[in-house]
């Protein structure tokens, strides 16, 4: 039997397609999008498919160059070399914690490949604290703030 079971770690906005600054969404995803409809830009260019990813488990970070727990792209590495057959783990670089991610798509590219000889994919640099329309999680109506709290 196959089975997926998707991990989101750091990720807000993201679902809302607001990667690489774009503003707030005037039309919700709606209630019946699974992880699987949804997608992202690629930082070499393309789109990453999440239905590509359809059962393996899915391990979404948020990564940084600059930041304290850059030595995670070697663990990661070596988690996906040694699971890659089950699971898939997604890098999203943003640089709205401290400048922490500061360089060019092309620039992270080749840190993570140099330093750490990361092969998992990567998508497009994004923002994760950027204007957002939402739904509560309790369902209420859809409400619109001008920021989502960032919550650690």
């Amino acid at each position: 039997m196959a089975f997926s079971m998707v991990l989101l770690f750091s990720l807000t906005s993201w679902f809302s397609g607001l990667g690489c600054g774009k503003k707030a969404v005037s039309n919700p995803i709606p209630e019946s999008t699974t992880f699987y409809d949804l997608s992202v830009g690629g930082i070499e260019g393309g789109t990453l498919q999440m239905s590509d990813f359809r059962g393996k488990y899915v391990l979404c970070v948020n990564v940084a160059s600059k930041c304290g727990y850059t030595p995670q792209y070697k663990d990661l590495q070596a988690l996906y070399d040694q699971y890659q057959d089950k699971l898939v783990i997604i890098g999203f670089p943003c640089n709205q914690f401290l400048g922490q991610e500061p360089g060019s798509q092309e620039e992270i590219v080749e840190f993570c490949e140099k330093n750490y000889g990361v092969t998992f994919p990567l998508s497009e640099k994004i923002d994760v604290k950027a204007p957002i329309s939402t739904r509560s999680i309790s369902g209420s109506p859809l409400r619109t703030s001008t920021e989502m709290p960032t919550m650690w």
